[in-house]
Parts: C-alpha cells; sequence; structure tokens
C-alpha cells in the first residue's frame, strides 16, 4: 500500500466557528464593529444582546484572520491601482 500524501495544515483546515455561522447581516455588523476598533467585551456583548453567546477568545481569533484577510486585500488593491496607472 502506498501512503497517502497530506496537504499541509492550512490548505484543509476549514473554519466551522460560531461567528461564522452568523446571520449576514449579524456577522457585516460584527465585522464593521472590528473594523472601528472596538473592544473585545463591547462585540462580545453585542453579541450577547443578539442571542449569540461567543467568548472573548473567539472573537480575537476570528479578528486575527479578519486582520490577515484585510491586509492582503489591501495589498492586492494597491497593487491593482499601480497595475492600471501603468495602461495608462
Amino acid at each position: 500500500m502506498s501512503k497517502k500524501k497530506r496537504r499541509p495544515y492550512k490548505e484543509y483546515n476549514r473554519k466551522h466557528g460560531k461567528i461564522d455561522g452568523l446571520p449576514p447581516e449579524l456577522k457585516a455588523t460584527f465585522e464593521q464593529m472590528l473594523l472601528t476598533n472596538q473592544y473585545y467585551w463591547q462585540i462580545q456583548e453585542f453579541l450577547a444582546e443578539n442571542g449569540v453567546s461567543v467568548s472573548q477568545s473567539a472573537i480575537c481569533r476570528y479578528a486575527q484572520h479578519f486582520d490577515e484577510d484585510m491586509q492582503r486585500l489591501m495589498i492586492a488593491n494597491e497593487n491593482f491601482k499601480a497595475m492600471m496607472q501603468e495602461l495608462e
């Protein structure tokens, strides 16, 4: 029998947290609160008021990944703008 090659951990580790399963409107508000630098306890209270129990550590983990994604998006946007300027 041949051994199956495993993919790197990050490639197949999908998110299944409570925050990822929030309704779109609630998740949009949650992410906006992250962007406006609200304290995690404030975000936790907001979610609790809307019937969602989430720990501050879960919010922190989500915020770290969200921040990484926003940074990548900003870099891609800057690269796109630079490419468009070169074409003009």
